[in-house]
């Protein structure tokens, strides 16, 4: 039986490989030849355009895993039941849980390292080539060098800031949206401005604005337009200046902290929160695709090559996506736990992938 496993595992760790870099290069080659243009007329230098490209090769490696060891599997329990392999070894005693060992083996490895990936080296790589695409790669940069847009800041006492843009020192701010909970979680009141800017006499003064109270039911108690108004919040510059990390900028432990600072700010961060489980789920996809997989390569027809793996493969993705993004969404907006939310995509794989399993056995 070593001798089947060492066999089973050495061809599903080359074919793994062989998968990635190929998935690898088409994602590159693709997203090269959009920017082309844009990298030419304007001149982008090309050390900058490396070191972005080797910034998201990490985030991209942990992206591409799943879809790479699924289509491993597809091919090469596919090979064993064409080739009657499969029928041989299981005629031999081998019981069909026993031929998979070595395969969930390496998939549970391979979640493991994308764990420790995506923990300790995506979230600074991933950050640093950001910043090259907002500064050089991305065609909004130009206008506006060193803003920042559509920014969503939680401030304290309740505020919630959304910024359509900000300067690069935080002193002038474009397009306003502030709202302010009350004590009951309601929203107290409600500023819409067309510009705010900084000064160390008078603090934020707004322009061309608009001001609404609400009572306990939201209806509108009081509405007070201005065209100029000093207004005292005790965010500062220094609070929108700094771009506001996306999670998956952050490790584990950094979004934790992030978290536990918007609920003491008396916010409610189930986005962030299902972020934070996924960060644990995602990886884990690896292994629990790979049951979703199994059972579809063992019973696929004797004619069915690459091209029918391949085929396959991006249909099961597709099923896990969906349903990992409607869970995503219940969990964001409060239906359901984040933790179900972030794990539903692979409990679903998981367990259908035990109840085919089941069906090929029989």
């Amino acid at each position: 039986m070593r001798i089947i496993d060492r066999y089973l595992s050495r061809k599903f760790i080359v074919s793994f490989f062989y998968c990635l870099i190929a998935f690898l290069s088409l994602r590159l080659i693709i997203d090269i030849s959009s920017r082309l243009y844009f990298l030419i007329s304007h001149n982008v230098p090309f050390d900058i355009t490396a070191r972005y490209y080797l910034s998201i090769i990490p985030h991209e490696i942990v992206r591409l895993m799943p879809i790479s060891l699924l289509l491993s599997t597809l091919h090469n329990l596919g090979e064993l039941s064409r080739f009657n392999e499969y029928t041989a070894i299981t005629a031999c005693g081998v019981s069909l849980y026993r031929l998979i060992r070595p395969i969930l083996i390496i998939a549970f490895i391979i979640s493991t390292l994308s764990f420790t990936f995506n923990e300790y080296l995506v979230p600074p790589t991933w950050s640093n080539a950001l910043k090259l695409k907002e500064k050089y790669i991305s065609p909004k940069w130009r206008p506006h060098q060193g803003a920042q847009f559509n920014l969503l800041y939680y401030g304290s006492e309740g505020r919630i800031f959304f910024i359509e843009t900000v300067n690069e020192t935080g002193t002038v701010l474009e397009a306003i949206l502030i709202t302010q909970e009350d004590s009951h979680g309601h929203m107290g009141w409600r500023l819409d401005a067309r510009l705010a800017e900084w000064s160390k006499e008078n603090g934020w003064l707004f322009y061309d604005g608009i001001i609404r109270k609400f009572g306990a039911f939201g209806e509108i108690k009081s509405e007070e337009r201005f065209t100029k108004k000093v207004i005292d919040i005790k965010e500062r510059p220094k609070h929108f200046s700094h771009r506001q990390p996306h999670p998956e900028e952050m490790s584990f432990r950094e979004l934790k902290k992030h978290i536990n600072l918007l609920e003491e700010r008396k916010q409610k961060p189930l986005r962030e929160k299902v972020s934070l489980y996924n960060k644990i789920s995602f990886p884990f996809m690896n292994l629990a695709i790979i049951f979703l997989g199994i059972p579809f390569a063992l019973t696929s027809p004797r004619t069915a090559g690459l091209m029918i793996g391949l085929a396959l493969s991006l249909g099961i993705c597709f099923i896990y996506y969906t349903i990992a993004s409607i869970g995503q969404a219940l969990g964001n907006n409060g239906f359901i736990t984040p933790v179900v939310a972030a794990w539903l995509g692979n409990l679903t794989a998981i367990i259908g992938g035990v109840i085919l399993l089941r069906r090929v056995r029989k």
